[in-house]
């Protein structure tokens, strides 16, 4: 009995992944997304600021989600605003997505605590919301046709949302 092992089918690039990885953790996390219907368009925006936040932490030699710590998710964002020139709304969003990243890695527990609740909130203007003078928007609700089923209804919808 010969128990030599061969070794012509050894694969290295076979390897487990460690609990928290962040590359697996988000590939894990998007796919939980495309499970639950998440549109195309989220998944999609999803796929880039994970993209973006785990490349940050590889730079910081940061692949695990047990490592990032409110300093590190503090470094992204102003590396986001100052660095890439992103405005600060859009960093925000990126960093809910971390947020909701870190979310599941704790119903999986991965993590005890969202490190998000250590950094520091990025501030940014909200945009000023611009609307119709009433009389404007009333001519605009009264020319919708009240001769058939869908104009009743339509009409109807817009004095609701008045």
């Amino acid at each position: 009995m010969n128990d030599v092992v061969e070794l012509a089918a050894f694969n290295p690039s076979k390897r487990v992944a460690i609990p928290g990885d962040l590359v697996v953790l988000a590939q894990q996390y998007l796919t939980d997304l495309q499970i639950r219907n998440y549109s195309e368009h989220t998944v999609r925006a999803y796929t880039n600021d994970l993209e973006q936040f785990v490349g940050f932490a590889h730079q910081m030699d940061i692949t695990l989600a047990q490592h990032v710590t409110g300093q590190t998710l503090d470094d992204f964002t102003a590396g986001l605003i100052s660095g890439n020139g992103v405005n600060p709304r859009t960093a925000a969003r990126r960093l809910e997505t971390v947020r909701a990243l870190f979310k599941f890695a704790i119903k999986r527990r991965i993590l005890n605590r969202n490190p998000v609740e250590d950094a520091t909130p990025v501030k940014f203007v909200p945009a000023k919301i611009i609307a119709p003078d009433e009389d404007v928007l009333m001519d605009m609700i009264n020319a919708i046709p009240d001769d058939t089923v869908f104009g009743i209804r339509d009409r109807a919808m817009f004095y609701l949302m008045y």
